[in-house]
Protein backbone atom coordinates (compact mmCIF):
# COMPACT_ATOMS: atom_id res chain seq x y z
CA UNK A 1 0.00 0.00 0.00
CA UNK A 2 1.45 3.40 -1.15
CA UNK A 3 0.14 7.40 -0.39
CA UNK A 4 -0.62 9.36 -3.45
CA UNK A 5 -1.44 13.01 -3.08
CA UNK A 6 -4.24 12.90 -5.97
CA UNK A 7 -5.76 16.49 -6.72
CA UNK A 8 -9.59 15.55 -7.63
CA UNK A 9 -12.37 17.06 -7.83
CA UNK A 10 -13.91 18.85 -4.96
CA UNK A 11 -17.62 16.88 -6.20
CA UNK A 12 -16.18 13.81 -6.02
CA UNK A 13 -14.19 14.15 -2.43
CA UNK A 14 -17.74 15.10 -1.05
CA UNK A 15 -19.49 12.41 -2.77
CA UNK A 16 -16.84 9.83 -0.81
CA UNK A 17 -17.52 11.60 2.60
CA UNK A 18 -20.57 11.11 2.54
CA UNK A 19 -20.38 7.72 1.42
CA UNK A 20 -18.26 7.09 4.34
CA UNK A 21 -20.38 8.67 6.70
CA UNK A 22 -23.12 6.33 5.71
CA UNK A 23 -21.31 3.17 6.08
CA UNK A 24 -19.23 2.64 3.01
CA UNK A 25 -16.46 2.89 1.14
CA UNK A 26 -15.95 4.62 -1.80
CA UNK A 27 -12.93 3.92 -4.27
CA UNK A 28 -11.56 5.27 -7.65
CA UNK A 29 -10.93 2.13 -9.18
CA UNK A 30 -9.42 1.04 -12.89
CA UNK A 31 -7.19 2.78 -15.09
CA UNK A 32 -7.75 6.03 -13.64
CA UNK A 33 -5.45 5.13 -10.70
CA UNK A 34 -3.05 3.35 -13.43
CA UNK A 35 -3.11 6.04 -14.86
CA UNK A 36 -2.18 8.36 -12.07
CA UNK A 37 0.36 6.37 -10.87
CA UNK A 38 1.98 6.63 -14.29
CA UNK A 39 1.96 9.99 -14.87
CA UNK A 40 3.54 10.61 -11.55
CA UNK A 41 6.81 8.59 -13.28
CA UNK A 42 6.84 11.22 -16.26
CA UNK A 43 4.70 8.83 -18.38
CA UNK A 44 2.78 11.16 -20.89
CA UNK A 45 -0.92 10.07 -19.73
CA UNK A 46 -4.16 11.99 -20.92
CA UNK A 47 -6.48 11.71 -17.67
CA UNK A 48 -9.60 9.28 -18.20
CA UNK A 49 -12.98 9.26 -16.65
CA UNK A 50 -13.10 8.42 -12.98
CA UNK A 51 -14.68 4.85 -11.85
CA UNK A 52 -15.97 4.65 -8.44
CA UNK A 53 -16.33 1.32 -6.48
CA UNK A 54 -18.48 1.21 -3.61
CA UNK A 55 -18.04 -1.55 -0.77
CA UNK A 56 -19.91 -1.51 2.89
CA UNK A 57 -23.44 -0.54 1.55
CA UNK A 58 -26.20 -1.75 -1.14
CA UNK A 59 -27.34 -0.50 -3.99
CA UNK A 60 -30.57 1.33 -2.83
CA UNK A 61 -28.98 3.41 -0.21
CA UNK A 62 -26.40 3.64 -2.83
CA UNK A 63 -28.75 5.19 -5.19
CA UNK A 64 -30.26 7.32 -2.50
CA UNK A 65 -27.09 9.09 -1.87
CA UNK A 66 -26.26 9.49 -5.39
CA UNK A 67 -29.45 11.18 -6.13
CA UNK A 68 -29.10 13.98 -3.91
CA UNK A 69 -25.41 15.07 -5.85
CA UNK A 70 -27.13 15.02 -9.22
CA UNK A 71 -28.67 13.23 -11.92
CA UNK A 72 -28.78 9.38 -12.31
CA UNK A 73 -29.06 6.98 -15.32
CA UNK A 74 -29.55 3.63 -14.53
CA UNK A 75 -28.82 1.85 -17.62
CA UNK A 76 -26.53 -0.32 -15.72
CA UNK A 77 -28.25 -1.01 -12.96
CA UNK A 78 -29.07 -4.90 -13.36
CA UNK A 79 -24.68 -4.94 -12.89
CA UNK A 80 -24.69 -2.47 -9.72
CA UNK A 81 -23.65 0.24 -11.87
CA UNK A 82 -25.19 3.57 -11.99
CA UNK A 83 -23.59 6.74 -13.77
CA UNK A 84 -24.03 10.46 -12.02
CA UNK A 85 -23.81 13.65 -13.18
CA UNK A 86 -23.05 15.88 -10.47
CA UNK A 87 -25.30 19.01 -10.11
CA UNK A 88 -22.79 21.37 -9.75
CA UNK A 89 -20.22 20.32 -12.06
CA UNK A 90 -22.25 19.17 -15.41
CA UNK A 91 -19.00 18.38 -17.31
CA UNK A 92 -18.06 15.78 -14.10
CA UNK A 93 -20.15 12.47 -14.78
CA UNK A 94 -18.80 9.18 -12.85
CA UNK A 95 -19.66 5.49 -13.10
CA UNK A 96 -20.37 4.35 -9.91
CA UNK A 97 -20.86 0.44 -9.06
CA UNK A 98 -21.62 -2.54 -6.47
CA UNK A 99 -18.97 -4.97 -6.47
CA UNK A 100 -20.05 -7.75 -8.19
CA UNK A 101 -19.71 -11.50 -9.05
CA UNK A 102 -20.02 -12.73 -12.51
CA UNK A 103 -20.58 -16.37 -14.21
CA UNK A 104 -20.58 -16.92 -17.71
CA UNK A 105 -23.40 -19.16 -18.27
CA UNK A 106 -23.14 -19.08 -22.48
CA UNK A 107 -20.63 -18.11 -25.01
CA UNK A 108 -21.53 -13.75 -25.74
CA UNK A 109 -20.71 -11.40 -23.69
CA UNK A 110 -24.26 -10.58 -22.54
CA UNK A 111 -24.49 -14.54 -21.29
CA UNK A 112 -23.50 -13.64 -17.45
CA UNK A 113 -25.17 -14.43 -14.22
CA UNK A 114 -24.16 -11.60 -11.90
CA UNK A 115 -24.54 -11.16 -8.29
CA UNK A 116 -24.14 -8.23 -6.36
CA UNK A 117 -22.43 -8.49 -2.60
CA UNK A 118 -21.49 -4.70 -1.24
CA UNK A 119 -19.97 -6.55 1.36
CA UNK A 120 -17.54 -8.77 -0.09
CA UNK A 121 -13.36 -8.32 0.37
CA UNK A 122 -11.19 -5.72 -1.84
CA UNK A 123 -8.91 -8.94 -2.83
CA UNK A 124 -12.09 -10.84 -4.11
CA UNK A 125 -13.76 -7.61 -6.12
CA UNK A 126 -11.12 -7.26 -7.79
CA UNK A 127 -11.26 -10.78 -9.36
CA UNK A 128 -13.58 -9.89 -12.24
CA UNK A 129 -10.64 -7.48 -13.31
CA UNK A 130 -9.06 -8.11 -16.51
CA UNK A 131 -5.14 -7.63 -15.69
CA UNK A 132 -3.28 -6.49 -12.46
CA UNK A 133 -2.31 -2.73 -13.48
CA UNK A 134 -5.89 -2.17 -13.45
CA UNK A 135 -7.08 -3.84 -10.49
CA UNK A 136 -5.20 -0.97 -8.14
CA UNK A 137 -7.68 1.03 -5.87
CA UNK A 138 -7.50 4.24 -4.46
CA UNK A 139 -9.16 5.85 -1.37
CA UNK A 140 -9.58 9.36 -2.02
CA UNK A 141 -10.00 9.97 2.22
CA UNK A 142 -7.03 8.42 3.26
CA UNK A 143 -5.04 9.02 0.09
CA UNK A 144 -3.93 5.03 0.12
CA UNK A 145 -3.36 2.87 -3.08
CA UNK A 146 -4.91 -0.70 -2.20
CA UNK A 147 -3.32 -3.25 -4.31
CA UNK A 148 -5.86 -6.69 -3.59
CA UNK A 149 -3.55 -8.59 -5.82
CA UNK A 150 -0.22 -7.83 -4.23
CA UNK A 151 1.32 -7.80 -7.83
CA UNK A 152 -0.61 -4.51 -9.73
CA UNK A 153 2.23 -1.99 -8.45
CA UNK A 154 4.86 -4.25 -8.97
CA UNK A 155 3.39 -5.02 -12.52
CA UNK A 156 3.54 -1.48 -13.25
CA UNK A 157 6.91 -0.86 -12.42
CA UNK A 158 8.05 -3.31 -14.46
CA UNK A 159 5.89 -2.67 -17.64
CA UNK A 160 4.36 -6.51 -17.23
CA UNK A 161 0.74 -7.49 -17.66
CA UNK A 162 -0.97 -10.03 -16.19
CA UNK A 163 -4.02 -11.69 -15.83
CA UNK A 164 -5.79 -10.85 -12.15
CA UNK A 165 -7.55 -14.77 -12.23
CA UNK A 166 -8.94 -17.07 -14.19
CA UNK A 167 -11.99 -15.00 -14.52
CA UNK A 168 -9.68 -13.58 -17.39
CA UNK A 169 -10.70 -16.07 -19.53
CA UNK A 170 -14.96 -15.49 -19.50
CA UNK A 171 -14.15 -12.50 -21.42
CA UNK A 172 -12.13 -13.54 -25.13
CA UNK A 173 -12.49 -9.12 -25.62
CA UNK A 174 -9.43 -8.94 -22.93
CA UNK A 175 -7.02 -10.59 -25.38
CA UNK A 176 -7.65 -7.21 -27.61
CA UNK A 177 -7.54 -5.29 -24.71
CA UNK A 178 -4.16 -6.70 -23.99
CA UNK A 179 -3.15 -5.71 -27.67
CA UNK A 180 -3.70 -2.00 -26.96
CA UNK A 181 -2.72 -2.13 -23.47
CA UNK A 182 0.60 -3.18 -24.67
CA UNK A 183 0.74 -0.49 -27.46
CA UNK A 184 -0.07 2.83 -25.23
CA UNK A 185 2.33 1.51 -22.54
CA UNK A 186 5.04 -0.18 -23.78
CA UNK A 187 4.49 -3.79 -21.74
CA UNK A 188 5.46 -7.03 -21.88
CA UNK A 189 3.08 -9.80 -21.27
CA UNK A 190 3.91 -12.40 -18.50
CA UNK A 191 4.38 -16.04 -19.63
CA UNK A 192 1.59 -17.43 -18.23
CA UNK A 193 -1.15 -14.60 -19.37
CA UNK A 194 0.14 -15.46 -22.81
CA UNK A 195 -0.34 -18.79 -22.79
CA UNK A 196 -4.26 -18.50 -21.25
CA UNK A 197 -4.31 -15.54 -24.46
CA UNK A 198 -3.35 -18.48 -27.11
CA UNK A 199 -6.30 -20.56 -25.78
CA UNK A 200 -8.88 -17.83 -25.70
CA UNK A 201 -8.23 -17.39 -29.28
CA UNK A 202 -10.80 -19.83 -30.47
CA UNK A 203 -13.70 -17.75 -28.69
CA UNK A 204 -12.48 -13.93 -30.91
CA UNK A 205 -15.01 -14.89 -33.28
CA UNK A 206 -18.00 -14.28 -31.48
CA UNK A 207 -16.89 -11.27 -30.26
CA UNK A 208 -19.60 -7.61 -32.10
CA UNK A 209 -17.55 -5.93 -34.74
CA UNK A 210 -18.16 -2.79 -32.47
CA UNK A 211 -16.46 -4.33 -29.61
CA UNK A 212 -13.63 -5.26 -31.40
CA UNK A 213 -13.31 -1.73 -33.31
CA UNK A 214 -13.39 0.14 -29.88
CA UNK A 215 -10.08 -1.89 -29.29
CA UNK A 216 -8.15 -1.74 -32.25
CA UNK A 217 -9.23 2.32 -31.93
CA UNK A 218 -7.35 2.47 -28.87
CA UNK A 219 -4.01 0.71 -30.44
CA UNK A 220 -4.04 2.59 -33.42
CA UNK A 221 -4.00 5.63 -31.21
CA UNK A 222 -1.31 4.75 -29.47
CA UNK A 223 2.38 5.66 -29.12
CA UNK A 224 3.84 2.40 -30.44
CA UNK A 225 1.25 0.90 -32.45
CA UNK A 226 3.88 -2.10 -33.51
CA UNK A 227 3.97 -3.48 -30.67
CA UNK A 228 0.59 -4.46 -30.03
CA UNK A 229 0.53 -5.61 -33.95
CA UNK A 230 3.89 -7.78 -33.51
CA UNK A 231 1.52 -9.25 -30.02
CA UNK A 232 -1.20 -10.47 -32.71
CA UNK A 233 1.62 -12.00 -34.93
CA UNK A 234 2.99 -13.71 -31.64
CA UNK A 235 -0.37 -15.25 -30.03
CA UNK A 236 -0.86 -17.02 -33.96
CA UNK A 237 -3.77 -14.53 -34.77
CA UNK A 238 -2.31 -12.75 -37.42
CA UNK A 239 -4.19 -15.16 -40.01
CA UNK A 240 -7.42 -13.89 -38.54
CA UNK A 241 -6.67 -10.97 -40.53
CA UNK A 242 -5.40 -12.46 -43.74
CA UNK A 243 -4.27 -8.86 -45.57
CA UNK A 244 -1.96 -8.62 -41.99
CA UNK A 245 -0.89 -12.26 -42.16
CA UNK A 246 0.43 -12.12 -46.04
CA UNK A 247 2.43 -9.10 -45.20
CA UNK A 248 5.09 -11.40 -43.48
CA UNK A 249 7.87 -12.57 -45.45
CA UNK A 250 7.44 -11.22 -48.51
CA UNK A 251 10.91 -9.96 -49.64
CA UNK A 252 11.65 -6.61 -50.60
CA UNK A 253 14.48 -4.89 -52.73
CA UNK A 254 17.33 -3.95 -49.98
CA UNK A 255 18.64 -0.94 -51.34
CA UNK A 256 15.11 0.55 -50.70
CA UNK A 257 14.20 -1.07 -47.90
CA UNK A 258 17.48 -2.49 -46.00
CA UNK A 259 15.05 -3.11 -43.00
CA UNK A 260 13.44 -6.44 -43.87
CA UNK A 261 10.37 -7.98 -45.40
CA UNK A 262 6.77 -5.94 -46.00
CA UNK A 263 5.72 -6.95 -42.57
CA UNK A 264 8.77 -4.97 -40.56
CA UNK A 265 8.53 -1.97 -42.84
CA UNK A 266 5.07 -1.44 -42.02
CA UNK A 267 5.44 -2.16 -38.21
CA UNK A 268 8.07 0.65 -38.85
CA UNK A 269 5.26 3.11 -41.00
CA UNK A 270 2.74 2.85 -38.44
CA UNK A 271 5.39 3.79 -35.61
CA UNK A 272 6.13 6.95 -37.69
CA UNK A 273 2.91 7.92 -38.89
CA UNK A 274 2.09 7.82 -35.01
CA UNK A 275 4.93 9.86 -34.38
CA UNK A 276 3.59 12.16 -37.26
CA UNK A 277 0.26 12.15 -35.66
CA UNK A 278 1.27 13.34 -32.04
CA UNK A 279 3.77 15.46 -33.05
CA UNK A 280 1.51 17.64 -35.56
CA UNK A 281 -1.07 16.95 -33.00
CA UNK A 282 -3.98 15.84 -35.11
CA UNK A 283 -7.69 15.63 -34.37
CA UNK A 284 -8.91 11.92 -33.59
CA UNK A 285 -10.53 11.11 -36.90
CA UNK A 286 -7.28 12.15 -38.52
CA UNK A 287 -4.93 10.49 -36.32
CA UNK A 288 -6.73 7.16 -37.08
CA UNK A 289 -7.11 7.80 -40.94
CA UNK A 290 -3.27 8.41 -41.20
CA UNK A 291 -2.20 5.21 -39.03
CA UNK A 292 -4.75 3.36 -40.88
CA UNK A 293 -3.17 4.06 -43.86
CA UNK A 294 -0.14 3.79 -42.96
CA UNK A 295 -0.65 0.18 -41.45
CA UNK A 296 -2.88 -0.59 -45.26
CA UNK A 297 -0.33 1.65 -47.75
CA UNK A 298 1.77 -1.96 -48.74
CA UNK A 299 -1.49 -4.67 -48.72
CA UNK A 300 -0.63 -5.20 -52.07
CA UNK A 301 2.85 -6.29 -52.45
CA UNK A 302 1.77 -9.56 -51.65
CA UNK A 303 -0.01 -9.82 -54.87
CA UNK A 304 2.49 -7.77 -57.07
CA UNK A 305 5.71 -8.63 -55.80
CA UNK A 306 8.19 -10.69 -58.16
CA UNK A 307 11.87 -11.20 -58.67
CA UNK A 308 12.69 -9.74 -61.94
CA UNK A 309 16.39 -8.64 -63.35
CA UNK A 310 18.03 -9.42 -60.47
CA UNK A 311 15.61 -6.95 -58.32
CA UNK A 312 12.48 -7.21 -56.15
CA UNK A 313 10.01 -6.02 -57.45
CA UNK A 314 6.22 -4.59 -56.77
CA UNK A 315 4.73 -2.81 -59.69
CA UNK A 316 1.12 -1.39 -59.32
CA UNK A 317 1.03 -2.54 -56.00
CA UNK A 318 -0.47 0.55 -55.00
CA UNK A 319 -3.56 0.07 -57.10
CA UNK A 320 -3.85 -3.48 -55.97
CA UNK A 321 -3.75 -2.73 -52.06
CA UNK A 322 -7.16 -0.80 -52.86
CA UNK A 323 -9.38 -4.03 -52.38
CA UNK A 324 -7.81 -6.02 -49.67
CA UNK A 325 -7.94 -2.33 -47.66
CA UNK A 326 -11.50 -2.51 -48.15
CA UNK A 327 -11.92 -5.77 -46.86
CA UNK A 328 -9.87 -5.43 -44.42
CA UNK A 329 -11.71 -1.98 -42.58
CA UNK A 330 -14.86 -4.01 -42.82
CA UNK A 331 -13.77 -6.74 -41.06
CA UNK A 332 -12.61 -4.16 -37.78
CA UNK A 333 -15.72 -2.67 -38.34
CA UNK A 334 -13.57 0.69 -38.96
CA UNK A 335 -16.51 3.51 -39.03
CA UNK A 336 -17.37 5.24 -43.04
CA UNK A 337 -15.92 8.57 -41.89
CA UNK A 338 -12.52 6.83 -41.44
CA UNK A 339 -12.72 3.65 -44.02
CA UNK A 340 -13.75 6.06 -46.75
CA UNK A 341 -11.03 8.25 -46.58
CA UNK A 342 -8.30 4.99 -46.68
CA UNK A 343 -8.43 3.81 -50.65
CA UNK A 344 -7.29 6.84 -52.19
CA UNK A 345 -4.59 7.05 -50.19
CA UNK A 346 -3.39 4.10 -50.42
CA UNK A 347 -3.80 3.88 -54.12
CA UNK A 348 -1.42 7.20 -54.29
CA UNK A 349 1.12 6.66 -51.31
CA UNK A 350 3.86 6.59 -53.83
CA UNK A 351 2.80 9.54 -56.30
CA UNK A 352 4.53 12.25 -53.92
CA UNK A 353 7.70 11.42 -54.93
CA UNK A 354 6.48 10.80 -58.46
CA UNK A 355 5.85 13.96 -59.47
CA UNK A 356 9.05 14.92 -57.26
CA UNK A 357 10.89 12.90 -60.09
CA UNK A 358 9.71 14.84 -62.10
CA UNK A 359 9.24 17.77 -60.88
CA UNK A 360 11.21 19.68 -63.76
CA UNK A 361 8.76 18.38 -66.10
CA UNK A 362 5.50 18.30 -64.92
CA UNK A 363 2.48 20.24 -65.30
CA UNK A 364 0.35 22.48 -62.61
CA UNK A 365 -2.48 19.96 -63.89
CA UNK A 366 -0.74 16.73 -62.66
CA UNK A 367 -1.09 18.20 -58.78
CA UNK A 368 -4.37 19.50 -59.53
CA UNK A 369 -5.56 16.00 -60.84
CA UNK A 370 -4.41 14.38 -57.58
CA UNK A 371 -5.72 16.94 -55.42
CA UNK A 372 -9.34 15.47 -57.17
CA UNK A 373 -8.51 12.27 -56.41
CA UNK A 374 -7.09 12.56 -52.70
CA UNK A 375 -6.36 14.89 -49.79
CA UNK A 376 -2.97 16.35 -50.16
CA UNK A 377 -2.80 16.86 -46.73
CA UNK A 378 -3.31 13.54 -45.49
CA UNK A 379 -1.05 12.03 -48.56
CA UNK A 380 1.83 13.94 -47.51
CA UNK A 381 1.71 12.71 -43.78
CA UNK A 382 1.61 9.03 -44.85
CA UNK A 383 4.08 9.41 -47.79
CA UNK A 384 6.38 11.06 -44.86
CA UNK A 385 5.59 7.84 -42.65
CA UNK A 386 6.76 5.77 -45.34
CA UNK A 387 9.68 7.08 -46.04
CA UNK A 388 10.72 6.73 -42.42
CA UNK A 389 9.70 3.34 -42.39
CA UNK A 390 13.13 2.09 -43.32
CA UNK A 391 16.62 1.84 -42.50
CA UNK A 392 18.41 3.42 -45.70
CA UNK A 393 20.91 6.42 -45.01
CA UNK A 394 18.27 8.96 -46.17
CA UNK A 395 15.35 7.84 -43.95
CA UNK A 396 17.90 8.03 -41.06
CA UNK A 397 19.57 11.01 -41.66
CA UNK A 398 17.81 12.97 -44.51
CA UNK A 399 14.78 15.48 -43.70
CA UNK A 400 12.72 14.20 -46.92
CA UNK A 401 11.97 17.23 -49.47
CA UNK A 402 9.09 15.61 -50.88
CA UNK A 403 5.95 16.84 -48.44
CA UNK A 404 7.24 20.93 -48.15
CA UNK A 405 7.65 20.61 -51.82
CA UNK A 406 4.00 19.16 -52.28
CA UNK A 407 2.54 20.78 -50.16
CA UNK A 408 3.86 24.45 -51.66
CA UNK A 409 2.66 23.71 -55.26
CA UNK A 410 -0.66 22.65 -53.80
CA UNK A 411 -1.17 26.08 -51.58
CA UNK A 412 -0.10 27.48 -54.77
CA UNK A 413 -2.65 25.85 -56.46
CA UNK A 414 -5.14 26.52 -54.00
CA UNK A 415 -5.73 22.93 -53.81
CA UNK A 416 -3.70 21.74 -50.77
CA UNK A 417 -6.60 21.79 -47.84
CA UNK A 418 -9.42 20.82 -50.49
CA UNK A 419 -10.20 19.23 -54.04
CA UNK A 420 -10.47 21.46 -56.59
CA UNK A 421 -14.28 21.88 -57.46
CA UNK A 422 -15.84 22.64 -60.94
CA UNK A 423 -16.77 26.35 -61.50
CA UNK A 424 -18.95 25.99 -64.18
CA UNK A 425 -22.30 24.35 -63.12
CA UNK A 426 -25.29 23.13 -65.05
CA UNK A 427 -27.00 26.38 -63.85
CA UNK A 428 -24.20 28.90 -65.65
CA UNK A 429 -25.10 26.33 -69.10
CA UNK A 430 -28.41 26.46 -68.78
CA UNK A 431 -28.26 30.21 -69.01
CA UNK A 432 -26.58 29.88 -72.01
CA UNK A 433 -29.12 28.18 -73.66
CA UNK A 434 -28.44 24.06 -72.77
CA UNK A 435 -30.99 21.82 -71.76
CA UNK A 436 -30.92 19.40 -68.82
CA UNK A 437 -29.68 16.00 -69.95
CA UNK A 438 -26.95 14.01 -71.15
CA UNK A 439 -24.83 16.67 -73.26
CA UNK A 440 -24.90 18.78 -70.47
CA UNK A 441 -23.40 16.36 -68.28
CA UNK A 442 -20.86 15.19 -71.16
CA UNK A 443 -20.43 19.16 -71.19
CA UNK A 444 -19.77 19.86 -67.50
CA UNK A 445 -17.05 16.82 -67.77
CA UNK A 446 -14.94 18.29 -70.01
CA UNK A 447 -15.00 21.65 -68.82
CA UNK A 448 -13.76 20.59 -65.41
CA UNK A 449 -10.92 18.16 -67.40
CA UNK A 450 -10.21 21.82 -69.16
CA UNK A 451 -10.10 23.81 -65.56
CA UNK A 452 -7.74 21.09 -64.35
CA UNK A 453 -5.80 21.69 -67.22
CA UNK A 454 -5.56 24.89 -66.35
CA UNK A 455 -7.38 26.41 -69.24
CA UNK A 456 -9.31 28.51 -67.01
CA UNK A 457 -9.85 29.78 -63.71
CA UNK A 458 -13.27 31.71 -63.40
CA UNK A 459 -17.00 31.11 -64.23
CA UNK A 460 -16.28 34.13 -66.38
CA UNK A 461 -13.44 32.29 -67.78
CA UNK A 462 -15.18 29.12 -67.96
CA UNK A 463 -17.84 30.63 -69.90
CA UNK A 464 -15.59 32.34 -72.12
CA UNK A 465 -13.82 28.73 -72.84
CA UNK A 466 -17.44 27.02 -73.32
CA UNK A 467 -18.69 29.60 -76.46
CA UNK A 468 -15.27 28.93 -77.92
CA UNK A 469 -15.12 25.34 -77.51
CA UNK A 470 -18.87 25.15 -79.33
CA UNK A 471 -18.19 27.99 -81.93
Amino acid sequence: MIKLDWPLPEQLVNLCETIHHNGGTAYIVGGAVRDQILKIHQYNIVQQDYDIEVHGIDISLLESILSKFGSLKRVGVQFGILILTFNDAPELTIDVAIPRTENRIGVGHRDFEVSLDAHMGLSQAVKRRDFTINSLMYDPLTKEVHDPTTQGLDDLERRTLRHVSEAFREDPLRVYRALQFMSRFELEVATETMGIMREMIPELSALAKERIFSEWRKLLLSPKPSIGLELLKELDFLNNYSELSALVGVEQEPEWHPEGDVWIHTMMVVDAAARIAMTQELPEDEHLILVIAALCHDFGKPKMTHFDRGRWRSPNHEKAGVEPTQTFLKTIGMPARIADAIPSLVAEHLKPYQLYAERDKISDSAIRRLASRVNIERLVRVAKADYLGRTTYEALNVPDPVGPWLLAEAERLKVKDAAPKPLVLGRHLIEQGLKPGPELGRTLKQLFEAQLDGEFDSVEGGLVYFKELFN
